[in-house]
């Protein structure tokens, strides 16, 4: 017996399979897949802005997609690295509007520049900075919720790395101090 999703009254996406959808931070349109969420019966999927990576949810009501915000603390990041040794994993839990990913990446190719281009600001840093620095907190470490991968997510940020290190809201004055113990392979002072 095949089990049937049923569609929420208010879930009404419109035809086709993909739809648009104006990024509630910048306002950049990006098109979004929505016949899975549509045939599943759901009211509303992740969405991540191609330009300020900001992350939203795409949600339907009448035949219209439109942006919401997220509610608070409903992300979760788990912080790791493709080529870690073991599970060298950290978990932290983001603010209200804020994209964790976004400023790991930012850390970390801050650190490339302040350090050199082989060194790497190891997870634990990224997660001290993001509480210590962003306002994150702590979370359990079987905590469920979105990977960063320090690797991964860098490359793929690197094309659009002007946007990312032109956004004030990820500076911070005493960032450099703070990563320089934990860049992996740094000995000494912070310069």
């Amino acid at each position: 017996m095949q089990a049937q999703a049923t569609t929420k009254p208010f879930a009404q996406w419109p035809v086709g399979d993909s739809a648009s959808c104006a990024c509630p931070h910048c306002g950049h349109v990006d098109t979004y897949q929505i016949k899975n969420v549509r045939d599943w019966g759901l009211d509303s999927r992740d969405g991540e802005c191609g330009v300020c990576f900001g992350e939203y949810m795409v949600v339907a009501r009448n035949g219209v997609v439109s942006p919401e915000k997220l509610p608070d603390d409903t992300r979760t990041y788990l912080i790791r690295h493709y080529y870690d040794i073991g599970d060298q994993g950290v978990t932290v839990k983001a603010p209200l509007g804020f994209d964790a990913r976004r400023a790991a990446i930012y850390m970390q190719l801050l650190a490339e520049e302040w350090f050199g281009v082989e060194k790497m600001v190891t997870n634990l840093g990224i997660a001290a900075a993001l509480v210590s620095l962003y306002g994150c907190k702590h979370a359990a470490r079987n905590a469920r919720g979105e990977t960063i991968d320090m690797h991964a997510d860098r490359e793929a940020m690197c094309a659009r790395a002007a946007v990312l290190m032109a956004d004030e809201s990820l500076r911070r004055e005493d960032l450099r101090t703070f990563l320089a113990p934990h860049v992996d392979g740094w000995v000494g002072k912070p310069p």
